[in-house]
This record gives C-alpha cells, sequence and structure tokens, in this order.
C-alpha cells in the first residue's frame, strides 16, 4: 500500500496530524544529536517500507488509546539502530498529545537510564589511544575512563561500546559532525546515547 493523503480506506491523516515524515521521501533517522540537531543517520529502506505499511493501518484505526502501542513501535522503525532507540518513547508521546490520547499514564514510564546501567569497568586513557582495552565494551559491560579537566579535576566518561581504526561511514560524531577521521575512536556515550570521537570527547570533557 502506498501513502495516499486523502486515500479512501483512512479514518485520518496521520502524517498531518502527528507531523510525521512521509517514510517514502525522508530517509534519515527522526531523532536528534546531542545540541538537538537532527540526526543525519540513514534509516535502512525495509524499515521505512515497514513503517510506511504501519501507517496504513494506523490510518484506519480510530485514534484512541489502542494506538499508543502502535506509535511507539512505528517511532522505533523511524530512529536509527545506532544511537535513538531510546528516543521512541518521548517521540511517540509527543504524537499521542497531539491526537489527544497521553493522559497521565497512558504510556508506560520506561525505567531510568540510572536505574538500569552497569557498573563500568575502569580503563586507562593509554588504553583508548591505543585500542587495547582487555574486554569487549557493551551495554552489559561499559567501560569507565577517567580524564582531566581545565581545573584541574578529573571526570568520568562511561561508554557502551568501542571501535578503532574503522570506517563506520554511517554514524557521525555528536561533537564535530564528521563521519570517519583517520585512524579514529569512536565511542557510544552512555550520558548521551551519541557517538563520539575520542578526541573531541576529551576536549569537550576538559572545557567543562
Amino acid at each position: 500500500m502506498s501513502l495516499l493523503a486523502g486515500s479512501s480506506h483512512w479514518q485520518w491523516n496521520p502524517l498531518e496530524r502527528c507531523q510525521i515524515a512521509r517514510p517514502s521521501e525522508h530517509d534519515s533517522c527522526i531523532g536528534q544529536s546531542l545540541n538537538g540537531r537532527p540526526c543525519r543517520n540513514k534509516v535502512s529502506k525495509k524499515s521505512r517500507e515497514t513503517a510506511s505499511d504501519r501507517l496504513e493501518i494506523v490510518a484506519m484505526c480510530s485514534i484512541d488509546n489502542s494506538l499508543v502501542p502502535k506509535l511507539r513501535d512505528l517511532t522505533r522503525l523511524l530512529l536509527c539502530k545506532q544511537r535513538h532507540q531510546d528516543q521512541a518513547t518521548p517521540l511517540s508521546e509527543g504524537w499521542c498529545r497531539r491526537l489527544g490520547l497521553l493522559r497521565d499514564e497512558t504510556i508506560e514510564p520506561v525505567p531510568t537510564r540510572s536505574a538500569a546501567r552497569q557498573r563500568g569497568q575502569e580503563v586507562t586513557v593509554a588504553m583508548v589511544q591505543e585500542g587495547q582495552i582487555p574486554f569487549h565494551v557493551s551495554t552489559t559491560r561499559p567501560a569507565v575512563v577517567s580524564v582531566p579537566t581545565a581545573i584541574g579535576r578529573s571526570g568520568s566518561i562511561v561508554f557502551r561500546s568501542f571501535h578503532k581504526g574503522r570506517d563506520i561511514s554511517d554514524v557521525q560524531c555528536d561533537i564535530c559532525h564528521e563521519r570517519h577521521l583517520e585512524d579514529t575512536v569512536y565511542l557510544n556515550y552512555e550520558e548521551c546515547t551519541g557517538g563520539f570521537h575520542w578526541e573531541c570527547m576529551q576536549r569537550w570533557l576538559y572545557s567543562l
């Protein structure tokens, strides 16, 4: 099915009412980076086609609370898998507000990041710079490194993924907005759920 405004089987137009970009025309993630700019990561064609089909179904449904989980699932399809899946709930809440559906606990609260956070394993700056972290960094086994700040204190960076010297062309740094630098280190920072170059993160933390 195709998303055609005014289609006879539609009860309403979710593209207009919820201000959703047409998936067949908008191939970027609908999430936002750390500084509030639109994410430039691409969403797969398969996910966008599935989202178009889900929108057809949503448009044929009555506007009631049964739409809440459908809209939440739809949001996940239009967010990049690298960084912004955790924005699905706030985005779908915004859509629900536009439809007048959000009432108190209509959308179940999700656990806070701090409650779900795993304790990070300490690593050194040298380990990060040389790409010699002695374990696989993941969401269940994050790493934490302490770096100095401009006022002589130390700050901690907790990260959930780590790649060195790899060309990850569909991931951009949320600080410098470049997608690849030679022999770079990519971190997935726990506090911001964003991807960053190690040197950019160091400079940013030092400036605090």
